[in-house]
């Protein structure tokens, strides 16, 4: 995967195997998946969720914020006293992906169906 810098002086290339893919990453912002049964009744099924993918914390933790729709990396790096830019290094280093394209996909992953990947 290549991906141009912030900067696009220079192409940056990922050389290793990100750690995980967008589908074990995704965190599903619903509890309950709606259902109905043979009489039209309907019913609510709790959807199991894995709030914390990674294991690393601080990782876990921007991805429960992104499934709340808080994507603003520059709101949630002082929770940790990090900069952006570490916020970003991390994304990188674990998906592959450059931070903007990382948020934009798991936004198009969404379950509302209109941007399945």
């Amino acid at each position: 995967m290549t991906y141009f810098s912030w900067d696009k002086r220079s192409p940056r290339e990922f050389r290793g195997k990100p750690q995980w893919t967008l589908d074990e990453l995704y965190i599903s912002p619903f509890t309950a998946r709606r259902r109905y049964d043979e009489e039209g009744v309907r019913h609510y099924d709790a959807i199991a969720r894995n709030t914390a993918p990674t294991g690393v914390q601080v990782m876990d933790h921007y991805l429960r914020r992104l499934s709340e729709g808080k994507e603003v990396v520059k709101d949630f790096c002082p929770i940790y006293g990090l900069r952006t830019e570490d916020m970003e290094a991390l994304i990188y280093i674990l998906t592959g992906m450059r931070g903007q394209d990382f948020r934009m996909a798991l936004r198009q992953r969404g379950d509302t169906g209109r941007y399945r990947l």
